[in-house]
């Protein structure tokens, strides 16, 4: 983000009055794709005309049914430029039948970290018949947006008396002291 084109808010009712701006056009943008996606969902249930996106597929060796929906015809176009050498085309069609390479080789690495894991254990188990690996478990994030202004505000009291010299953002670790 461009920091010399963010303009100070002037007062809280500035704030306010921006905010609701950002949210109404974040819904009317919401609406918008959702009604876009609605539109293309119908959209591919249609059947294909004869016509120029027929007669294109048929020349590439790739006839479509009479009955073939615009899902079929876009999938077949996919398919195609796939291979006439579009990598791009290739991985989404790849992807789409569940034959991602990517996703192939996290697997693989998956299984070799947990075998190696498991050798380790044996191995610790060979030693010491007792041994437990220690388990270090993190706690959820602390979520400040999810709190009420009333709990806020007694939030930062509590930080306050634990901590009068530091900022509440200090504290969150958002600043440096």
């Amino acid at each position: 983000m461009n920091e010399k084109n963010l303009k100070p808010v002037k007062s809280t009712d500035d704030a306010k009055a921006k905010g609701r701006k950002g949210g109404l056009a974040s819904g009317r943008s919401r609406r918008r794709r959702k009604s876009m996606a609605k539109a293309m969902q119908e959209i591919m249930k249609t059947t294909v005309p004869s016509g120029e996106i027929r007669d294109r597929l048929k020349e590439a060796g790739l006839e479509l049914d009479e009955d073939a929906t615009t899902a079929a015809a876009f999938a077949s176009s996919i398919l195609l430029a796939a291979m006439q050498g579009n990598m791009q085309a290739a991985r989404l069609v790849l992807e789409l039948v569940g034959e991602d390479p990517q996703l192939e080789h996290k697997k693989e690495n998956d299984a070799a970290l947990l075998e190696l894991k498991q050798k380790q254990l044996d191995a610790a188990h060979a030693i010491d018949p007792f041994y437990q690996p220690i388990q270090i478990v993190e706690p959820p994030p602390f979520n400040l947006t999810k709190l009420t202004d009333d709990e806020l505000e007694a939030f930062e009291r509590l930080c306050r008396k634990v901590l009068p010299d530091a900022s509440v953002s200090q504290m969150l670790g958002e600043e440096e002291p």
